[in-house]
């Protein structure tokens, strides 16, 4: 055993020196990070950055956070599986060992992690001969590392007593998307939202969660940027109303939904115009009016990107044209099943401009008879989804 340690020890020793800089070592990493982004993306991330993680516990240390940095689990079984050993493994409180590898640790499961950033981290000499003990401060490295959570549509009902298990561990999440998690409720976020990092935060699909997590959001993430409500339909505008008086640098914003559009008004709209930073919008479904829509295109003018305004029935000719005439860097609107909406000169124009547009097949019928009508030739295009 001693021959081999010395051994290890003489080959940092001859190894040059750029190689045992912590900065350098992490730029190695994310290099191979990228590689797999670009080159060969069949290829599993650890198929790269695996062998890092032997070299002793600086390159251990920087290949773990990398890859524990961003983590995404999918649908299915498998990442379910997947999900609970990452939650044993960070959820759980070690004031003993863990019986587990540190190579172990730091890949969970190879076919469903992914990657991180770099402090605190530790030169000394990975125990290549004994490697069943991992202590706290290691552990606290990997809790520290995560920044982006994602679940895709994951169904079991134990993922919320998951999230709260992981949640009490992991406090550093900036990025937590939770897409079409039927089972989640307030109390799985809330940890997560109290910790106070969130500047990207989706639920799309995660209809049981209330005002009550949105009012924390506000009160506790004043640097969020991206908020996804898509189908969350119990959110109304008292809670939304708080997002747009607490988040000044808000610039996404979805509350589409198919049912409970009078929750959904122009009263806190209103604020969102006047306060955030919005340039991407989604309001399919809601209950607003043309006063709000000209409102937003007068306060957020040249900003605003891209609005959804799908089956916003009362929405008329007003609307549309205020935003092609203060939006001057729009690309994408959609108006699908809004009827009261027949201004195919201003639909026209927003066609020449590249703008994206959504309508309906009776809209599409209606266009065409006007560009027939008037010698015109409009080739609608819709956003790509």
């Amino acid at each position: 055993m001693d021959h081999r340690i010395g051994c290890v020890h003489r080959h940092q020793e001859d190894s040059h020196l750029v190689f045992r800089l912590p900065e350098v070592v992490n730029l190695i990493v994310q290099y191979l990070v990228k590689d797999y982004d670009t080159s060969s993306p069949s290829k599993p991330l650890f198929d790269w950055i695996y062998p890092c993680l032997f070299v002793n516990h600086l390159w251990h240390d920087c290949a773990a956070r990398n890859m524990y940095r961003t983590i995404t689990f999918g649908q299915g079984q498998h990442d379910l599986n997947a999900f609970q050993n990452l939650v044993s493994t960070l959820g759980q409180h070690t004031t003993a060992p863990l019986q587990m590898s540190p190579a172990s640790l730091a890949i969970g499961n190879k076919d469903s992690f992914p990657m991180m950033d770099p402090y605190h981290i530790d030169t000394s000499l990975p125990n290549t001969i004994n490697e069943n003990e991992l202590d706290d401060p290691r552990i606290s490295v990997y809790r520290r590392s995560v920044r982006h959570l994602t679940l895709y549509k994951v169904k079991d009902d134990s993922v919320t007593d998951k999230l709260m298990c992981l949640s009490k561990q992991v406090r550093r999440i900036e990025h937590l998307e939770l897409y079409i998690c039927e089972p989640i409720i307030d109390s799985a976020v809330q940890p997560f939202v109290m910790a106070g990092h969130l500047t990207y935060l989706s639920l799309a699909g995660s209809f049981q969660v209330t005002d009550k997590l949105i009012h924390a959001v506000a009160k506790h993430c004043p640097r969020l940027q991206h908020l996804d409500l898509r189908a969350c339909s119990e959110i109304s505008d008292d809670s939304i109303s708080s997002v747009a008086l607490h988040c000044p640098r808000l610039e996404h914003l979805n509350v589409g939904r198919i049912k409970e559009r009078h929750r959904i008004t122009s009263r806190s709209i209103n604020l969102i115009a006047e306060n955030t930073q919005v340039r991407v919008l989604g309001f399919a479904g809601c209950d607003l009016d043309d006063e709000c829509m000209i409102r937003l295109a007068v306060h957020r003018n040249r900003y605003m990107e891209r609005i959804s305004v799908n089956n916003c029935h009362r929405l008329s000719n007003a609307s549309i044209r205020a935003f092609a005439k203060y939006c001057t860097k729009l690309s994408v609107f959609e108006m699908k099943e809004c009827h009261l909406i027949d201004d195919w000169d201003t639909v026209a124009q927003l066609v020449e401009r590249k703008v994206l547009l959504t309508l309906c097949e009776q809209q599409n019928r209606a266009c065409a008879q006007w560009a027939k009508t008037n010698g015109r030739i409009i080739r609608v295009k819709a956003p790509y989804k």
